[in-house]
């Protein structure tokens, strides 16, 4: 039941945070229980929706990472980092306990209905530990921070000077938390992998009830993949400052060969579109990497004032078109892979339905299609817009909210065609 992998995971979140930087950061550790908890949240309701809070907290976590890292590009003033770490402690804290809770209250029925008792109440007491240990280590986190809460007139931060001190006093009651945790984790460990009772019949449990229902995992990939469809979407955003993106251009490529890593085992369009994701994270890439080497030498500059910026603003615009054209040829393929799996996998199962129920159905059916379409003209059109705003240098605020809007729209289409194709993938696989 992946217990090994799941306690590794949580190994993860052990590591002190300096001042705000995590060491060895959360959401590897996160992703890692996400994934070990997949088998045993089939068994359980409650350890489900403990598993959907550790995926919310795996994404927090990269959200917090990539806007600590534009934080420390773009700003000077230290001031924004005690927001910054105060609303990221409150949002962690938030997820987090009612995540463990549920995930406590999951361990008692299934000791009740495996045979458990003695595993699963070393596991709840090591699940109150946990959320202690989060608790304090967030609190230590921030405390560091608060040493910029108070600011006078011409002197700046006070008790700035003392912000060393309080970081080695953080990071070492933070080791020792993590180290009495990591000590309460082993014991559950130790006790539960010798519980072969427990572990037998939930092994015997999963593979007879759950192993054997097909549709639940035709169901559950399906639904993964059309997620980061709309990760797809949303990373291919165009946040730029001062002409530097944001998100690394390349991540709506990673983005789809998730999807279709995913979607290997229900789609035959597997091959076509890796390959075009793939070609496009390497043109994305060359592209960024090109364009802040010319945003850093001839933005400001003036390109009618230099041959060699003309060339390079040319050698920019043809950059981008190619990747504008990839672009719209991995829409093309995604769209003809869409249009797959609405004819395999939604609407219902022909068997005794009334006729009326069958037509109607294929009205939906024909209505995703519609929706597919018109999916994919934005995407298209989103593409071009691209290469258009590339041509302005990232930089004319006017065009900025045109290609805001274009991708608003976007991201509104693959919402409800998303939405739509899962409520009639739950039709065809009840």
């Amino acid at each position: 039941m992946n217990l090994k992998l799941f306690f590794i995971g949580l190994l993860f979140l052990a590591n002190p945070n300096i001042n705000i930087i995590d060491i060895i950061p959360d959401f590897i550790g996160l992703g890692i229980v996400w994934f070990s908890t997949s088998k045993i949240s089939d068994l359980s309701s409650d350890i489900y929706t403990a598993r959907r809070g550790i995926a919310k907290l795996f994404w927090t976590e990269l959200a917090k990472l990539f806007s600590f890292i534009w934080l420390s590009l773009y700003s000077t003033d230290s001031g924004f980092f005690l927001v910054f770490t105060l609303i990221f402690t409150i949002i962690e804290l938030i997820l987090f306990i009612p995540a463990i809770n549920s995930f406590m209250n999951g361990a008692m029925i299934l000791s009740t209905k495996y045979d458990g008792i003695k595993s699963v109440s070393n596991l709840q007491k090591t699940c109150r530990a946990t959320v202690i240990f989060i608790t304090v280590r967030n609190i230590l986190t921030l405390l560091p921070q608060l040493t910029y809460l108070y600011i006078e007139d011409g002197t700046g931060y006070v008790l700035e000077p003392y912000i060393g001190i309080v970081l080695i006093l953080s990071a070492f009651i933070q080791l020792i938390a993590g180290i009495v945790w990591i000590i309460k984790l082993a014991g559950c460990y130790n006790v539960i992998k010798t519980d072969h009772v427990f572990l037998s019949n939930m092994k015997t449990d999963y593979e007879e009830n759950i192993l054997s229902d097909k549709p639940r995992f035709i169901k559950r990939s399906l639904k993964t993949g059309l997620t980061f469809l709309g990760a797809f979407v949303l990373l291919s955003f165009n946040i730029f400052f001062d002409g530097k993106p944001f998100i690394p251009r390349c991540f709506p490529a990673v983005s789809c060969l998730l999807m279709m890593f995913v979607l290997r085992k229900y789609t035959k369009s597997v091959l076509s579109v890796s390959v075009c994701a793939a070609i496009f994270g390497v043109s994305a890439t060359v592209c960024e990497l090109y364009g802040r080497y010319f945003a850093s030498k001839y933005y400001y500059l003036g390109i009618s004032k230099s041959v060699e910026a003309y060339s390079m603003f040319r050698n920019h615009i043809i950059l981008a078109g190619i990747n504008a054209a990839v672009m719209c040829v991995l829409v093309v393929l995604i769209f003809s892979m869409l249009t797959r799996i609405i004819g395999e996998h939604t609407g219902i199962n022909r068997h005794n339905e009334l006729e009326s129920i069958i037509i109607k159905e294929q009205s939906y059916k024909k209505g995703l299609r519609k929706l597919c379409i018109v999916w994919t003209i934005f995407g298209i059109v989103c593409s071009v817009d691209a290469a258009v705003y590339a041509a302005c240098l990232y930089l004319w605020q006017p065009y900025w909210i045109i290609d805001l809007a274009l991708y608003i729209v976007w991201f509104a289409v693959t919402l409800s065609l998303i939405g739509k194709i899962k409520e009639s993938i739950d039709r065809k696989y009840l």
